[in-house]
């Protein structure tokens, strides 16, 4: 207490040395101030804080959809089997709620849960997650984060491929972290997340004992973990991992009673009454033993508790003798039970579309059900020839509306004849747009499916810099974008004069004045798209020199590869698309002149769409925004982000293509025209585009299109996933569904 004439004082600071004697300190509040974080260690809180949050809202619903809270919830007890390698003291068993302050107590925090199949070893991962995460205030040094073990190849570093979840599951980690790497990286690379490693049992079995020399080799750095899996797919000798062990027990008859004769919404019934009783006089039989893991029970209650004209009597009877004959059953009753609300003929296909989805998985021999991968188990002809043809009917047609109104309004031909002229040369385009589309999706995506896009375009609504970062990365972009529409726009003035046969002076008076012209464009488009960037928005300025060295960094290496991408696509058309017209209608110079004009327009073309294309292909990385990281991410979520980015793409490529084809095109007159045009060409492209290279595009063409038409799977097959999720079937990991159960999965791919 002080009081009338007392002097109290505060310190705040960081002291060095001896600052003063003790007497001088009485009555004193003395606040040591922590040193100052690094750049890295608060870039990385800050991506540890929205990671968790992230994770806290996926769990928390995924939890609530699994009734994991329910006062009515089966317990998960478990008893310890193996202390940790130091031997220290654990509880020799306990509950599902105490499994965090179990793990508190294992000095190596490292800790192995086994179990039988359907024992709740998953709902206890979940758990514990939750539980470790905390209330939303809660700011966690290091994050919890479950992972399938069933997708990892042991061949894979194990932080390469902890990383690369977290960027599948959370794009926004995908963004540039410190060091030269990822935030996914640099989370994993120093110890900030806590891998909760759920099924070791699902990796292949020949697999299993180098995933386990790869899990082992990550004690030396004291990387903290918690694994699952089943105990007949996990050694049970040797201090394997530098970890404590604990195993999962089985339901007790009392369990059963408390939760067997109840319906989810409480109501009891009473036919359980004789089971639960033949259950206690016969503890041993087929029913009792298979009911004692919390998937069977689960099972049993939807089967029988939720359907009033079901009877559980008849788990009694001879109709199943054994333990497995009758948890075959239980499994193959649960999806037509929780489908029962629709017809049987749609009931019968439900079981047709799931068996082809548990069928994809054990080709990819994988667990997780990827949205962008349902076609990828297609024989690749079939993916080619689907791809190319939905492509090509797309840009054909767009290509039709504008070769009719070309005809029609700038050439001199009528509505007919312009359109019979339309429809010709959209059948080419379609044809040659989808051998090209369909040979390029051979080449780069005919092995693994094309991932989601980690980023989205953000076009307004942009993130404000300040003048110190905004005006060098303008600066920077326009010159970059200059630059590049200068030199391309000379070169494709150049060839169109030399091919035309212009005098020199015309030729190079125009062709600087397209120069110029197209270096402003591509400039102004490039410079602003490029001042927005897609980093975070900082106070630090920036330099000029730095702003040119991350130009060339991030957005040169697109144009050259667009330009270069471009000329081809055009070039190709277009040279085809003359000489067909040409041996269709003929031509007065015969072949060879005929072949030179094809190489002329070919060689213009080629130029022109290359320079749309890199700049469209520079633009859309300038635009790119990071996806926030503390954005739960579900598979819809994903798709629409996906859908959105190619939308967007698509939209500017709209925009640039009519933009620049109507300058070049139209500065000698009819720039409206000539504007129209090309921006529908830009649009059929950037469709064709979005279609044919993009994991949306081929969700559209192949899961979407093809394999609803095949009957593989229905007409939506998103909807049919999120309904899937809804009733049980299936579960949701970050962005990939998977299915309930191992076993529910490998049950329904039998005839």
């Amino acid at each position: 207490m002080t009081g009338p004439g007392d002097v109290h004082g505060e310190f705040s600071g960081v002291a060095h040395g001896p600052v003063f004697m003790g007497r001088d300190i009485r009555d004193t509040t003395i606040n040591i101030a922590h040193p100052p974080r690094s750049s890295t260690t608060i870039a990385l809180d800050d991506a540890a804080a929205e990671l968790a949050q992230a994770l806290r809202e996926q769990w928390w619903r995924e939890s609530e959809r699994q009734r994991l809270w329910a006062p009515d919830s089966l317990p998960v007890r478990w008893r310890t089997v193996r202390r940790s390698p130091d031997d220290a003291p654990l509880p020799p068993d306990g509950e599902l709620r105490g499994i965090t302050d179990l793990y508190s107590q294992v000095p190596t925090k490292r800790l192995v849960v086994l179990g039988r199949a359907g024992s709740g070893k998953s709902a206890l991962a979940i758990r514990f997650a939750l539980e470790m995460l905390g209330s939303p205030d809660t700011r966690v040094a290091v994050v919890p984060v479950i992972f399938s073990l069933g997708s990892w190849d042991p061949e894979t570093p194990l932080r390469d491929w902890l990383a690369a979840q977290l960027k599948r599951d959370h794009p926004g980690l995908a963004a540039d972290g410190p060091g030269n790497s990822t935030l996914a990286a640099a989370l994993v690379g120093h110890g900030r997340i806590l891998p909760v490693l759920d099924g070791f049992d699902e990796i292949a079995e020949g697999l299993r004992p180098s995933a386990l020399v790869k899990l082992s080799d990550t004690a030396s750095s004291k990387m903290p973990l918690l694994l699952t899996s089943r105990d007949d797919g996990y050694p049970t000798t040797g201090r394997v991992l530098s970890a404590a062990t604990i195993e999962l027990e089985k339901l007790s008859l009392d369990d059963l009673e408390t939760y067997l004769p109840y319906t989810s919404a409480g109501a009891r019934t009473t036919e359980w009454n004789e089971v639960l009783q033949r259950l206690r006089e016969d503890p041993e039989g087929p029913a009792a033993t298979a009911l004692r893991t919390p998937l069977m029970v689960a099972l049993a209650r939807t089967v029988y508790s939720e359907v009033p004209d079901n009877d559980p009597r008849d788990l009694l009877t001879d109709l199943f003798p054994t333990t497995e004959a009758l948890e075959n059953h239980l499994l193959d009753s649960f999806v037509p039970t929780v489908y029962r609300d629709r017809p049987l003929a749609q009931r019968e296909r439900v079981q047709d579309w799931l068996a082809h989805l548990a069928r994809h998985l054990e080709l990819l021999d994988t667990t997780d059900l990827k949205w962008w991968q349902l076609g990828s188990t297609l024989r690749r002809p079939v993916r080619m020839t689907v791809v190319g043809l939905v492509t090509g009917l797309v840009f054909g047609w767009m290509d039709t509306l504008v070769g009719w109104s070309l005809a029609w309004f700038v050439l001199p031909y009528g509505p007919v004849d312009g359109l019979l002229i339309g429809l010709a040369n959209g059948a080419v385009f379609g044809l040659v747009s989808g051998l090209a589309f369909g040979l390029a999706y051979g080449l780069l995506d005919g092995g693994a499916a094309r991932e989601p896009s980690r980023v989205r375009m953000r076009i307004l609504g942009r993130r404000t810099r300040s003048r110190k970062t905004y005006l060098p990365r303008l600066s920077a972009g326009f010159t970059g974008g200059f630059g590049f529409g200068f030199v391309s726009w000379l070169v494709n003035w150049l060839a169109y004069g030399l091919l035309s046969g212009s005098t020199p002076m015309a030729l190079l008076l125009y062709g600087l004045l397209n120069g110029v012209i197209g270096g402003l464009v591509s400039g102004l488009l490039l410079g602003f798209a490029y001042a927005g960037g897609a980093s975070e928005p900082s106070d630090e300025p920036l330099r000029f020199a730095d702003g040119m060295r991350e130009f060339r960094e991030r957005i040169a290496p697109r144009l050259a590869i667009g330009l270069a991408a471009g000329f081809g696509v055009g070039f190709a058309f277009w040279f085809v698309d003359t000489l067909a017209f040409g041996l269709a209608l003929g031509t007065p110079g015969g072949f060879t002149s005929l072949l030179m004009d094809s190489l002329e327009f070919g060689l213009r073309s080629g130029l022109g769409y290359g320079l749309v294309v890199g700049l469209v292909y520079g633009l859309a990385v300038a635009l790119a925004d990071p996806i926030p990281v503390s954005s739960a991410v579900s598979p819809s979520d994903l798709l629409k982000t996906d859908r959105r980015t190619m939308l967007h793409r698509s939209l500017v490529s709209t925009l640039v293509f009519g933009l620049v084809g109507g300058l070049f095109y139209g500065l000698n007159g009819q720039f409206v025209d000539w504007l129209i045009f090309t921006t529908m060409g830009g649009l059929g492209l950037g469709l064709a585009f979005g279609l044919g290279l993009t994991a949306w595009g081929h969700w559209v063409t192949l899961a979407r299109i093809w394999l609803p038409l095949t009957g593989r799977l229905p007409r939506n097959p998103g909807a049919f996933l999120e309904d899937a999720h809804r009733r049980g079937v299936l579960r949701q990991a970050g962005a990939v569904y998977q299915f309930r159960h191992a076993r529910l999965r490998d049950r329904i791919t039998r005839p």
